[in-house]
């Protein structure tokens, strides 16, 4: 078995990191592009973090254009972005009980973030050894979940929770004939949705810390 988690807002604290990207990326990008384009590049990136409506009509756009640029550059140490504070300590629980029951561990992104293994391994050195791959793509779309199952399933193994801060990045997985197959489960994070809105829309786990879900299968 193979547990998926969402990044921001289940594994990252949004208000924390969020900043330090713009910044990181604001460094990295003077004098080589030009400064209305990466303001602008910023605001569409703060509209993500403030879950801006607009905003996230292109939320995988506006965030490759951050990110794409800033991740390869903070792998090669060409600038530093701080993670201290920045993960949720209930998630790094939870994967890292997982970790130890020898199941395994994947994250299922918007944007490429090749970052969050080694950041792991700075926490967790379990996790961060344990954690499989990290995947990407638009969750709204049903066709981001399937092509990661289909690649679990050619390693063998299947993918059984999901886990997400808000009802929009579970359309995907909703809308998917693999339903069926994900025990979904959703980490209130900014109290946007009650737990009997949530229920009401097939979610099977509704939960304010991840450590109160249920992962392991015993």
């Amino acid at each position: 078995s193979v547990h998926s988690f969402d990044l921001w807002g289940t594994l990252v604290k949004q208000p924390v990191l969020g900043p330090r990207v713009l910044e990181a990326y604001q460094e990295l990008m003077e004098g080589v592009e030009d400064s209305e384009v990466i303001n602008q590049n910023i605001a569409n990136y703060q509209g993500i973090l403030d879950g801006d409506a607009e905003a996230m009509k292109h939320k995988k756009l506006f965030v490759d254009t951050v990110e794409d640029p800033l991740w390869p550059a903070y792998l090669r140490g060409d600038i530093s972005v701080n993670f201290e504070g920045a993960l949720y300590e209930d998630a790094l629980t939870v994967m890292d009980d997982i970790a130890q029951e020898g199941e395994g561990l994947i994250v299922l992104t918007t944007g490429e973030s090749p970052w969050v293994k080694q950041a792991l391994r700075i926490q967790s050195p379990l996790v961060g050894e344990t954690l499989q791959k990290v995947y990407s793509g638009d969750k709204s779309k049903a066709e981001t979940y399937e092509t990661t199952e289909n690649s679990l399933q050619e390693n063998k193994a299947t993918m059984v929770s999901h886990t997400e801060d808000q009802m929009k990045g579970l359309i995907g997985i909703l809308e998917s004939p693999m339903r069926s197959q994900v025990n979904l489960i959703y980490v209130e994070r900014t109290d946007k949705d009650t737990r009997q809105e949530v229920i009401a829309q097939g979610i099977d786990q509704h939960v304010r810390d991840l450590r109160q879900a249920t992962y392991l299968r015993r």
